[in-house]
């Protein structure tokens, strides 16, 4: 991958060798990519046990039964995102792309809650993230296949389906494909 690829705007897509880490079978949707860095939200991986991690966290004001919480990484997993189709926009909204915003503001999540927010979003605890070289490295060692957005992806397939899916729009059979070598 040249240096100058910018990946903001695009799925990365876990490698089966990866299965050992939080990771695996994993879908993260590239928000930021430039010099210093990527920044990204993994959208794939609801929480276990969300009310405990809640109330460690402080956050016991968001109620889980009536908003789903994915990991989106394992970097300061106290920040919450909510990642949405544009049309809603708080002061704390970032335009990725036409079709996908990021958002990280407290008002988003009640605006949710009372059914005023985003139609389409998930929403995350914590990020993934990458120092400068650091993503360009792991798609060198082949972490990581590349595959551009596609917003049904994000909104409209199971979580348990995504990165079967994501392997099938690669042309990928996710049934044979395994193990550190990659296909079997």
């Amino acid at each position: 991958m040249s240096k100058k690829q910018n990946l903001q705007n695009n799925f990365l897509v876990t490698m089966p060798h990866l299965s050992e880490s939080v990771f695996n079978k994993g879908i993260i949707y590239i928000c930021e990519h430039n010099k210093d860095g990527a920044m990204g939200i993994m959208l794939n991986k609801p929480i276990p046990d969300i009310e405990n991690l809640l109330i460690k966290l402080d956050l016991e004001s968001i109620n889980p039964k009536k908003l789903s919480i994915y990991l989106g990484g394992p970097v300061d997993i106290s920040k919450g995102f909510i990642i949405h189709e544009n049309g809603y926009k708080t002061n704390g909204t970032l335009e990725i792309s036409k079709n996908i915003s990021l958002t990280s503001d407290l008002k988003a999540i009640n605006d949710i809650i009372q059914g005023d927010g985003p139609n389409n979003y998930r929403f995350v605890l914590g990020y993934s993230g990458w120092g400068p070289g650091q993503l360009e490295n792991e798609l060198k060692q082949g972490d990581w296949l590349i595959l551009p957005e596609d917003k049904k992806l994000i909104f409209n397939t199971p979580d348990n389906l995504m990165w079967e899916k994501a392997c099938e729009k690669l042309g990928i059979n996710s049934t044979k494909f395994g193990g550190p070598a990659g296909i079997s």
